[in-house]
């Protein structure tokens, strides 16, 4: 039988670093909010869901693929890893603005002519 006082630390720990990961993403939200303000509410809404699922996601990839899973032993790794989920918010953000300003500037075309503005853009290249 497991013993009660170590597993309470380990929900109160588990519970802390939801609550840094969390704090993190929002903060990736905010300052990503802050450079640039959406001019629509879908696009506040696709740059919410994209920074938050990016920051949690794409922080998560970096976390488990440089095996930085001891740093949630202690308060200074979980603010570590806190900045890790911050820092990779922000370039999920800038894909959807990005993506935005393309679809927008394209609006009137049909998806055959964006495929071949595609492909001269590709060929273009070589």
């Amino acid at each position: 039988m497991t013993e009660p006082v170590s597993s309470s630390v380990a929900v109160v720990k588990i519970y802390t670093l939801m609550v840094v990961l969390g704090i993190a993403a929002a903060l990736a939200y905010l300052v990503v909010i802050m450079t640039r303000l959406p001019r629509t509410t879908e696009e506040w809404v696709v740059s919410l869901v994209t920074t938050v699922v990016g920051s949690i996601g794409g922080g998560a990839y970096i976390i488990q693929y440089f095996g930085l899973h001891a740093y949630a032993q202690n308060w200074f790794g979980m603010c570590a890893l806190g900045g890790i989920v911050f820092v990779a918010g922000l370039p999920f953000w800038a894909i959807a603005r990005w993506t935005f300003n393309y679809i927008n500037q394209r609006e009137h075309k049909n998806i055959i002519e964006i495929v071949s503005e595609i492909k001269k853009e590709i060929k273009s290249d070589k």
